[in-house]
């Protein structure tokens, strides 16, 4: 599990950036990353998406599309 904690790191780095300045919220958040825990090869893609600077509702949806 700890494997997998390093290498979802871009992903939790991008995420914590976007939740202090608000464009994801908390939970959010968390939902994007447990997607990241649990399917850590998308893990690029998901960066991917995430540095696409779009509205949450829409960056959740891309993101659950993946898997």
């Amino acid at each position: 599990m700890n494997e997998n904690r390093q290498k979802v790191a871009p992903v939790t780095d991008l995420l914590e950036y976007k939740i202090r300045v608000g464009e994801i919220s908390n939970e959010g958040g968390h939902e994007i990353f447990h997607i990241a825990l649990k399917n850590v090869e998308k893990v690029d893609q998901i960066v991917y998406i995430l540095e696409m600077d779009l509205p949450e509702a829409d960056t959740i949806a891309k993101v659950k599309q993946l898997v």
